[in-house]
């Protein structure tokens, strides 16, 4: 654990852009059930396609983290 982030609080650059890739592909029925509403996910899409740092680790990108790698 360095600076209060433990192994999982990061994804690598390389992965970067396919993890961006996939939260677009998403439609919002596939993340509603996840609790992401509608809004949310046009939200977080807005910021990856304007190329906006995400500035904090939400709730919502906690969720499409998770699912990522388990998918």
């Amino acid at each position: 654990m360095i600076f209060g982030l433990d192994d999982g609080s990061y994804i690598e650059y390389d992965n970067l852009k396919d993890f961006y890739e996939w939260i677009l592909s998403l439609r919002p029925k596939d993340v509603r059930d996840r609790g992401i509403s509608k809004k949310t996910s046009w939200n977080i899409k807005q910021k990856i396609r304007n190329k906006e740092v995400f500035k904090y680790d939400s709730k919502p990108l906690r969720i499409l983290r998770n699912l990522y790698f388990m998918k």
